[in-house]
Parts: structure tokens; sequence; C-alpha cells
């Protein structure tokens, strides 16, 4: 008797479980994948012709299909172990890349061109000319650059460039070149095998912009706690207040303009502890010098963060907005603004007015700015494009992208390359970096004067008439067309490149 009760109750159990799962049927080789409120718990590959995909708690998930397209949706955040035919390709598009994978391969297009690919061969690098950049493989390591190429294998380091041919073989040669290629070929060999694991992180943290929640581990319980989330939502008129300040506990904040004459506020509190942790933190607006709107803590170092998405109308300015461990974005908005994160992105599109842009560990990217500049970073890029004013950017642990700036007063990083195209210019410039190449592209027409030193490597010119006073390896002083501002270049451990615009 008792093993017919056993028996029953494992194929109810068996029963439950499939009646929680669903199929969809989908058509072609190619299916794009949308997730609105969804996250992956797992992704796994099958032999079946439909896409299986079943919610880890009580929660309606419904997958609605047109043209190829499924878009998963509930109506609050909930996990989905999600099984995928074997036989297609997979589209997902993330804010800043198109992700397509299979079985056995991830291919990311990033909106700046560039390519990754993670396959069972390594990873690759491709620019946007199809160029390989960057090789890990069996081979070992292979880093392209227009001019220079360095090969790190057993057999030890190979660096070519115009300049020099060295390698370092021999005992510690090759000693040091298998470290390197084995813990890079390691590192990359837990991913590339596993595009399930790599797809499943792009799409979590694509969702919930948060970076407490990724592993490549191969169990599926690696995410031991559910995402438990609750809203709020509201709309405040500004009145006489033109000035929006923004102070999040932690989580991304966006902030868009709109058409309509009050200020829109949506906010998901989130956390992976309990219900009760929601409470610790509290949605406030209030006025002072500026409109408010806080997320203020209730209790110390509450487990949850928040996401603000923030509508203004065109009168209200952005005067500062603070958060940890989230992106900033904003698009299309005035103002002299603050902007401060200290785990994440900022991100500025369009913007009148002043910036000042801070983040420890995350990327700036600045784009169509009238107004002055000031971006700084200590663990990431920065890119800044087509700035009507001051310009000054600092990071010591990443490169540099300038662009469309005419009045820069200095661009300084300790471990990054910087690049900029420099087609006009108001002021000195000054770009220092102490372990990282400098290239600067020059319209041919400007008149400046130029200063470049460097102690271990060494400057070139490519395709610019330069009048020099002072010409070493190692030293540069001369004057392009009459002369004017100057243009200083340094850098201790790479080369510096000035190179004609027209052939970049």
């Amino acid at each position: 008797m008792k093993k017919v009760v056993i028996i029953s109750l494992v194929l109810i159990a068996i029963l439950m479980l499939y009646a929680k799962s669903q199929k969809i049927s989908v058509s072609g080789d190619k299916v794009e994948l949308k997730f609105e409120k969804v996250n992956i718990k797992s992704i796994k590959f099958i032999d079946d012709t439909d896409i299986i995909f079943e919610p880890v708690k009580k929660v309606e998930v419904t997958a609605e299909v047109k043209e190829n397209i499924v878009t998963f949706s509930a109506p609050e955040f909930v996990k989905i172990k999600l099984m995928l035919p074997e036989n297609k390709l997979y589209i997902y598009r993330s804010e800043d890349a198109v992700c397509e994978f299979t079985t056995d391969q991830v291919t990311v297009n990033g909106d700046d061109g560039k390519i990754v690919i993670f396959n069972k061969e390594g990873l690759s690098v491709l620019s946007d000319d199809g160029k390989s950049r960057v090789q890990i493989g069996d081979e070992g390591i292979i880093v392209n650059e227009d001019d220079e190429k360095v090969v790190i294998s057993s057999e030890g380091i190979i660096i070519d460039n115009e300049d020099e041919y060295k390698e370092i073989t021999g005992f510690w040669g090759k000693l040091l070149g298998s470290f390197i290629k084995a813990v890079a070929k390691g590192s990359v060999s837990i991913v590339s095998k596993n595009p399930d694991k790599i797809m499943k992180h792009i799409i979590n943290n694509e969702d919930d912009d948060n970076f407490y929640n990724f592993s490549f581990s191969d169990s599926d319980d690696d995410d031991n706690n559910e995402l438990i989330s609750t809203t709020f939502n509201s709309t405040y008129d500004p009145g006489k207040f033109k000035d929006l300040k923004v102070i999040n506990y932690q989580g991304f904040v966006k902030i868009d303009k709109w058409s309509k004459d009050y200020i829109d506020i949506y906010a998901e509190i989130k956390t992976r502890k309990n219900k009760a942790e929601l409470k610790k933190i509290n949605i406030e607006i209030y006025e002072q010098d500026a409109i408010v709107i806080e997320a203020k803590k209730l209790e110390k170092k509450p487990k949850v963060w928040v996401e603000f998405i923030i509508k203004v109308p065109e009168s209200v300015n952005i005067s500062e907005v603070y958060t940890s461990n989230g992106k900033i974005q904003l698009t299309d908005l005035s103002g002299d603004a603050k902007l401060n994160t200290s785990n994440g992105k900022i991100k500025v599109q369009t913007f009148s007015g002043n910036l000042y842009a801070n983040t420890s560990n995350g990327s700036i990217v600045i784009k169509s700015i009238d107004g002055s500049v000031s971006a700084s970073t200590s663990n990431g890029s920065i890119e800044i494009e087509n700035v009507d004013g001051e310009v000054s950017v600092s990071t010591s642990n990443g490169s540099i992208e300038l662009a469309g700036i005419a009045d820069l007063s200095n661009a300084t990083t300790s471990n990054g390359s910087i690049e900029a195209e420099i087609t006009q210019i108001s002021r000195d410039m000054n770009f220092i970096s102490s372990n990282g190449s400098i290239n600067l592209y020059l319209d041919s027409d400007l008149n400046a004067d130029l200063e470049a030193r460097t102690s271990n490597s060494s400057i070139n010119v490519k395709d610019l008439k330069i009048s020099t006073e002072k010409l070493t390896k190692n030293v540069l002083i001369g004057s392009l067309g009459k002369g004017g501002n100057r243009i200083f270049a340094s850098t201790s451990n790479s080369r510096i490149n000035f190179k004609n615009l027209k052939n970049k």
C-alpha cells in the first residue's frame, strides 16, 4: 500500500510539473527572443521542434509569437526554465548589441562595430572592417593592431611593429608565455563551451541591470533566491520648480523627455531576500531647492535595489542624479547636471547644458552636448563625441575615444589607450597616458603646434606634413600648418601616432 501511495505521489508531482510547462511552435531557422519582466533560470538545448518554457514559481507567463519573434511576458518579475530546439539560430537584442547564438557559438555584434565570437575554438574579436583584432585559442593569444602584432604562446612572446621586432623566448619567455596563455585560454574555455550560460547572463543583466548574480557554474541552481519586486508609480506637477534631483539608494536611473507638462515617476524595488526587505526602502518626492525624488533607506543596508524610469517635460532641468551599483541614462534633456554612480555606466545622449559625470567602476558615453563636459572614471572607458564647450576627461584603467571636440583641456588615463579625431582646436590640448598608446587623427588643414614625448617606445607620423624643430625616436616638437594652439601628447610605455584623419 505504501508503495502505491509513493508511486501515486510521484506521478502527481510529475503531472503538476508537466502542467506548468508550455510549448510554443515556431517555424523557420531563425527565432528572435524578447523578455518583458522575465529572467532566465536556465537555458537548455533539446531535440524537439517546439520551444518549451516553465516558470519557477506560480506566476502566469505568456508567450506571443509574431513573425518568428517570441515575446515572453509576465505581470511581475519571474524566472523561467527555457528549452530551445537545437537546430535553430536565436537572436537577442540588448541595449548595445545584437546577440546571435546556437548550441555551440555566441556572436555579439556591438553598436560600435566590434564583433565578439565565443565558440569551441576560443574567443575572437573583429573590428568593424572585419579584421581580426584578438584571438585566444589553441595557438595562444594573438593581438593585431593596424601596425603592431603581439603573439603570446608556449614558445614565448613576440612583438612586431613598424619600429621593432622583439622575441622574448628562452626559458623565462616560454614560461611567461605559457602562463599567460593558460590563464586566458582557461577562462575563455569555460564560457565558450557554454553558450547557454553566456546568454543567460546577457539576458538577465540587461533586464535587471544589477551586478549581483553572475556565474558560469554548471548548476541550474546558481541563483538560490528568486527575484521579488514591488512597483511605485506617481506623477508630479513641477509648478514653479524647474530643477530635478534624483537620489537612488542603488540601482539604475533612466530619465527621458516627453511632451506632457508633468513628471512621471515609475520605480521597481527589487530584492532576492524576502518581501519584508522591500519595506526597508521608501520612495519620497519632496521640494527643497529643487524637486527631489529619493529612494530612502529606512533601515541600515537593506538588500534591495531600485530601478527608476522617469519622464520629464521640457521645462524641467536635471541638476543632480546620484546612485550606486547602477547605470545612469539621460536622453534629450537639459540643465547643469552632476551625475554620480559608484558601479555603473553613465550614458548621455543629446543634452543642453553643462555635465559633470563620475563613476568609479563603469564606462562613460556622452554624445551631442551643447555645453561643457567633465567626465571621470577609475575603471572604465570614456567616449565623448560632439561637444560644443570645454571638455576634460580622466580614467585610470580604461581607454579614451574623442571626436567632434575643439575645446579639450585634458584627456588623461593611466592604463589605457587614447584615440582622438581633431578637426578644430580653440585651446591647448593635453593627451596623457602612462601605459597606453596615443593615436591622434588630425585634419591636414589644422593649424597647431605639436609636442609629443614617450620614454619607452616611439613616435610616428603618417601622411601629415609636419615642420619639425626636434624629431627623435622619443620626442617630437614641431607644427602643423601655420602653427597655433599646442597639442601635447605624453606616454611612458607605448607609442604615439599622428595620422591623417582622411585616411582613418
